[in-house]
């Protein structure tokens, strides 16, 4: 039986590139921190890149706010190289907030198509229906192009009920047929 936070647990060696592959994930950032701690190590983040003389890449971060309460934290990166990959990304990553907390991180690419995000992503990641689970199914990435038009890898923690019913039935088959 599946729970409703959707904690099947796989024996195969699955891993996921989602939207932390490409070094955009800032250590100690985790769902359900609160945004101000989420600011304040996109702050540091920025700060201890300058100061390390990373000048190859540049660094930038905003806050965009409603009435006093932070909605997203985004933190831009120009020229982030990649090993195999002929140019240098340029992304902008959105920590997204509700509530107070951390429920989203996406990164939109301002010069990769779905189909380049697609050929960086190990051969391994575990597609269903568009859904593209981390090993312990307990997060997952969607690609999609965003309504400004940029391709985006939205990286969420799995809430089973917010799943869509056909992508819930293809889980429930597979957890079945690994007993």
């Amino acid at each position: 039986m599946v729970n409703k936070h959707l904690s099947i647990y796989v024996a195969i060696g699955w891993f996921i590139i989602s939207s932390t592959a490409f070094g955009q994930q800032i250590k100690g950032v985790y769902f359900g921190q609160r945004a101000d701690s989420v600011q304040a190590l996109v702050a540091s983040e920025v700060q201890s890149h300058y100061n390390s003389g990373g000048w190859l890449m540049k660094l930038n971060a905003r806050t965009i706010d409603f009435k006093g309460e932070i909605r997203e934290v985004v933190l831009c990166k120009e020229n982030v190289l990649i090993h195999n990959f002929d140019k240098g990304i340029n992304l902008c990553v959105h920590y997204v907030m509700s509530n107070g907390v951390l429920v989203a991180i996406s990164t939109q690419y301002a010069n990769l198509s779905i189909a380049e995000i697609k050929n960086l992503f190990s051969p391994d990641r575990r597609n269903i229906g568009g859904y593209f689970f981390d090993s312990d199914y307990r997060h997952y990435s969607r690609l999609f192009v965003a309504n400004n038009g940029l391709a985006t890898d939205e990286y969420r923690q799995t809430i089973w009920t917010e799943l869509p019913l056909q992508v819930r039935q293809q889980l429930e088959i597979m957890a079945t047929g690994m007993h």
